[in-house]
């Protein structure tokens, strides 16, 4: 569509005086012809009257073809086309990602492959949210497993053993619950919350089933061993959750920077150990009544453990007695355990950071080539890095190719006329930071180009993350911004 400028056209006189009426002409060009029959000037010729036109015919030739190009792609050694999604804010990362996939798939089968072209996706920023889900299952069936084993150790019972089992889901799903009707959404940081509070999930529910397992072993029958059991205890588990609670007040009221980061998984802690003390004193107490045995049982023996857990008790029991009656003693113990921890922590304090660089499977390199290069001599760059990563990328699937070196399940290099910029994935994300050694060779042995090679933060947008500073220097003098930048 051809939009003409704006046009001044004169009325005359009116009664009001002279006006200016605007008008805006509207033209469709989408064929050659029409394009070549544009008028550009227009005008009578003598006493004749004729008028004479310049078409753009007349000084112009037109065709159908593309414009050049101002950026050059290649994905894995070959020319390539890349776009990227962006989903609508406050829309659902998990659910725009599934449809995209399905989407991409249908053309990938359809439109796509009908121009004998290949569509492939390339970079995915779910996995990690997946990746987090699996973590928070993984340490839902590694803490429900160590408390199985610890009431194994020291109960012996498989049915109080089933107990604490059936609390811990109980638990997590009630945490589901809550967070979905405090509006609370679940992300990676929210998951991370259930991750961490999976340990402690089973705190108070092991207290509780202690307590009533000790009292059925005293003879107390069912109904009275798991009510009493939970009443004695139920005091020292409020405060216990309560404490832990308080700790992230601060943080749910805090509207800075650092209140909106840490909030959800202070939101998803708080929820998991309260729920935690409702499971201990309601679920705990019911499953105790109806599978706990009673009377005293014998303890099925372990040889080496049951002698390494009597000499711990002896020695336990040993400084607790010499605390308690040497006064003395006790305050000096005090004294040497609190200033030898305050000395450790002031030692081996590990270095400050905002944020954590994360395991982001991508590495990312910005070239800025001399003045003066054009696409074509940018490309040669391209060249002699695909010349060292094509034996990674070509080992796929293989986590590493038969030198040693990781391989790489996606490579990309852009070119344009002022800077390039070059990326990396590998098959296996653990070793992606191997590949920036390897790849900056190539790219920064060109002579006269600078740049740099990274791996972005997964806390980041940026190109540097979360921990990048920059640095700007102006002046008048570029041999002086130089040499200060040096």
């Amino acid at each position: 569509t051809l939009r003409s400028e704006n046009i001044s056209v004169s009325a005359g006189d009116i009664d009001e005086g002279k006006r200016r009426y605007v008008v805006r002409a509207e033209g469709n060009l989408d064929t050659v012809e029409a394009v070549e029959s544009v008028v550009l000037r227009s005008r009578g010729q003598g006493v004749s009257g004729a008028i004479g036109r310049v078409r753009l015919s007349d000084l112009a030739e037109v065709g159908f073809a593309y414009k050049e190009n101002t950026a050059r792609l290649r994905f894995r050694g070959e020319p390539a086309l890349a776009f990227n999604i962006v989903r609508e804010q406050g829309a659902n990362v998990i659910s725009t990602m599934e449809e995209v996939k399905v989407v991409l798939k249908e053309l990938a089968e359809g439109p796509v492959a009908e121009q004998n072209l290949v569509l492939e996706q390339v970079y995915d920023e779910t996995i990690y949210i997946e990746g987090a889900i699996d973590l928070v299952t993984q340490n839902i069936w590694i803490g429900g497993l160590l408390a199985a084993g610890v009431l194994l150790l020291f109960l012996r019972s498989p049915r109080a053993t089933l107990v604490i089992s059936l609390a811990i889901p109980v638990s997590i799903v009630a945490t589901f619950v809550a967070m979905a009707a405090t509006g609370r959404t679940l992300n990676v940081i929210s998951l991370a919350g259930i991750a961490f509070a999976v340990g402690m999930i089973v705190d108070a529910a092991i207290v509780v089933l202690e307590n009533i397992f000790r009292l059925r072993e005293r003879g107390m029958n069912r109904r009275d061993a798991a009510y009493e059991g939970a009443r004695q205890v139920w005091g020292a588990i409020l405060v216990s959750a309560l404490t832990t609670v308080m700790v992230f007040i601060p943080i749910l009221v805090m509207q800075l920077e650092a209140g909106q980061l840490f909030r959800d998984i202070a939101v998803a802690i708080s929820v998991s150990v309260l729920l935690s003390l409702i499971v201990a004193v309601t679920v705990i107490p019911a499953l105790s009544s109806k599978l706990l045995a009673g009377g005293e049982q014998k303890m099925l023996p372990l040889p080496g453990i049951d002698h390494v857990a009597r000499g711990f008790k002896w020695l336990v029991m040993g400084y607790v007695r010499l605390t308690v009656r040497f006064r003395a003693l006790g305050l000096m113990m005090v004294a040497l355990i609190g200033t030898g921890a305050a000395v450790a922590a002031y030692a081996y304090l590990p270095k400050l950071e905002y944020l954590p660089e994360g395991n982001r499977n991508l590495v990312f390199g910005f070239i800025i080539p001399p003045p003066g290069y054009n696409l074509d001599t940018t490309e040669t760059i391209a060249e002699r890095i695909e010349a060292v990563a094509r034996p990674m990328w070509e080992a796929r699937p293989e986590s590493a190719t038969p030198d040693g070196l990781p391989s790489l399940q996606s490579f990309f290099f852009v070119a344009t006329p002022g800077n390039s910029f070059v990326g990396a994935a590998t098959v296996d994300d653990a070793r992606v930071a191997e590949v920036i050694p390897i790849l900056s060779r190539p790219i920064f042995a060109e002579p006269g180009t600078f740049g740099f090679m990274t791996q972005p933060s997964l806390f980041g947008r940026g190109i540097g993350g979360g921990r990048t500073i920059e640095l700007n220097v102006s002046g008048d003098r570029l041999e002086d911004i130089l040499g200060v930048a040096g």
